[in-house]
């Protein structure tokens, strides 16, 4: 399932939670977003997947807390434990009965409930509808839009991956020979294209005996690889003696690259162990992937997969290589920049 926000809802008397879903989706669906609710009433439920949520990948972009649960448990008790292990995501908490007393708790301690939000049920609308904008505009940064084309793209992606690989074998002969006609002639187009397109690049160079540099940055991809790109961006940074960088700083980056490149075009879920982020074509691939209950991890499955251990160490690489390429960009004026347009 595809989703923009996710949304734990804890409350031990589904009539509330069934009353409001709806009307919360809808507003989620207003605003151009989707939600995944999960609902928990059982509180030590809720309990065992904070452990989840320690220890692993965060899921949760806002947490619904109801004031008196079952077995004498209080939301309240279920709000300092989620600060306890830094999940910093919105909280709604919210009371019939309560709300005064809720108030005058939380004003006793603030730092236990920064960034939750009271409600009761009359009011409960008018709160929840915040949350979902508040939320929805943090979708909208530049960044985030960035993410969430390429999330929205790559389900496309793997759901036309996994129709085509499921129902092809279903068809028939007759119609399987037709595809297979189709295709062919394609990759015949492209090779064809590709050879005429490559010779007259190469001849062009060759006859001149330098490269154009606008005009090489203007060829298409399979061209002008992002290989290639970053072989120049090396040699030139050693020509002009850039300390940023480490001796070889290409060779160095491409397990950045390498990640991005696994992770770009493909279907992204986080195993039921929260330990995993796994990732895959088709929903063959999706399936067979997914962790076992004990989250272990055998050799086989090295390439199919990335660990919240190996996440955090790619982020902080990501981060650090960022700094060195602002590094060079802050040293660039603006006469030196090519035109590329």
């Amino acid at each position: 399932m595809r989703c923009d926000l996710k949304l734990l809802w804890v409350d031990d008397y589904d009539s509330f939670y069934m009353e409001n879903k709806e009307i919360l989706e809808m507003l989620v669906e207003d605003v151009g977003l989707t939600i995944q609710i999960e609902y928990v009433q059982d509180a030590q439920k809720f309990l065992d997947r904070l452990e989840r949520e320690k220890s692993g990948f965060k899921t949760f972009d806002m947490f619904f807390i109801d004031y008196s649960l079952s077995y004498g448990i209080l939301g309240s008790s279920l709000i300092k434990k989620l600060r306890g292990i830094n999940v910093d995501s919105d909280i709604l908490f919210y009371s019939s009965q309560h709300e005064s007393d809720i108030r005058e708790m939380v004003s006793k301690d603030l730092g236990s409930f920064e960034g939750v939000y009271i409600a009761n049920r009359n009011n409960f609308d008018e709160k929840s509808n915040y949350l979902i904008k508040k939320n929805s505009k943090r979708l909208s940064s530049l960044s985030n839009i960035r993410g969430l084309l390429t999330d929205q793209t790559s389900q496309n992606d793997f759901i036309v991956n996994s129709y085509v690989m499921n129902e092809y074998p279903k068809l028939t002969s007759e119609q399987q020979v037709e595809i297979m006609n189709i295709i062919l002639d394609l990759m015949k187009k492209q090779k064809e294209a590709f050879a005429e397109a490559s010779e007259i690049e190469i001849m062009k160079i060759e006859t001149k005996g330098s490269i154009d540099i606008k005009k090489l940055f203007k060829l298409r991809n399979f061209l002008f690889t992002l290989d290639m790109k970053y072989k120049m961006f090396q040699k030139i940074i050693e020509y002009n003696n850039v300390s940023t960088f480490d001796d070889n700083p290409f060779e160095n980056y491409k397990d950045v690259t390498q990640w991005r490149n696994k992770l770009a075009h493909k279907k992204l879920e986080v195993c039921k162990g929260q330990r995993h982020i796994i990732f895959s074509d088709n929903h063959k691939q999706h399936t067979n992937r997914m962790c076992s209950d004990d989250c272990i991890v055998i050799e086989t499955d090295l390439n199919e997969k990335i660990s919240i251990d190996e996440w955090n160490i790619l982020r902080k690489k990501v981060v650090s290589y960022g700094k060195c390429f602002d590094s060079v960009l802050d040293s660039i004026t603006p006469i030196d920049i090519p035109e590329l347009i």
